[in-house]
């Protein structure tokens, strides 16, 4: 869930499990700058930045990623951006290194 009222300098993403009992919050992510980025979860080492996301097109207050979209395995992310005469969706596909 974006919270982008709560930093005017950058957005940050609050994370939520859903349990037996209902909706929980267990982190807040904040970016370390204006970007927009992907954070990786991992048992050992928390939440990290692992990819900064840019518009091709973009420009400021385009409102990229003023919402977002993620599939079920997390793979590809739809991000809304606008442009002069309406709005945008761009595509990101999650790219995994070769296993050996």
């Amino acid at each position: 869930m974006a919270a982008p009222e709560k930093y005017i300098d950058r957005g940050s993403v609050e994370v939520f499990t859903r349990g037996t009992n209902g909706w929980t919050q267990v982190k807040e992510l904040t970016a370390s700058d204006a970007k927009h980025h992907v954070f990786a979860h991992d048992a050992d080492n928390g939440w990290t930045e692992s990819q900064k996301l840019t518009a091709r097109a973009g420009m400021p207050a385009d409102q990229f990623g003023a919402s977002v979209a993620l599939s079920d395995d997390g793979g590809t992310a739809l991000v809304r951006g606008q442009v002069s005469v309406g709005a945008s969706v761009y595509a990101f596909q999650l790219e995994l290194p070769p296993t050996l």
